[in-house]
């Protein structure tokens, strides 16, 4: 939904550079169509987690964050409020080796309901899965090929 209103914003950008009768419509709607261009392209990227061989890529509509392996302790959910109503979400949270803790409240679902769990808390658990596998392969590798064992 996110993507089709920034896409209204671009196409509304484009109708006033159309149809401007001066150059400050003409500028008018050259910025909004590059701006609601921009937006509508980032809304259609974000709410994504990649789990790559470095580490996760998680993508939100203004932020990319990159969060190498070494850091993660564990990749967990949490329950958050979100919205103008805080409405009760299962939200994607990392642990940091350090103790602290990231909870990202973009990429959330409804909380578990009848005993079936949250789609955030299943995608956390296999995220939390493949860091865990990551690094175990990452110990495994950079033992073998240690000159010295």
């Amino acid at each position: 939904m996110g993507a089709g209103v920034f896409s209204l914003v671009a196409l509304i950008g484009i109708a006033g550079l159309v149809d401007g009768n001066g150059l400050g419509d003409k500028i008018f709607g050259a910025v909004l169509a590059l701006v609601g261009a921009f937006f509508a392209i980032r809304q259609a990227r974000a709410g994504v987690v990649i789990a790559t061989s470095e580490g996760l890529i998680v993508r939100q509509l203004i932020r990319t964050y990159r969060v190498p392996l070494t850091r993660i302790e564990r990749v967990t959910d949490e329950v958050c409020r979100r919205g103008p109503m805080a409405y009760r979400r299962c939200c994607l949270a990392i642990e940091f080796e350090d103790g602290t803790r990231k909870v990202y409240g973009d990429l959330n679902s409804a909380p578990s309901k009848r005993g079936r769990p949250a789609t955030a808390a299943k995608v956390a658990a296999e995220l939390d899965r493949l860091v865990a596998e990551q690094r175990s392969r990452g110990l495994s590798s950079s033992a073998s090929s240690d000159p010295l064992t």
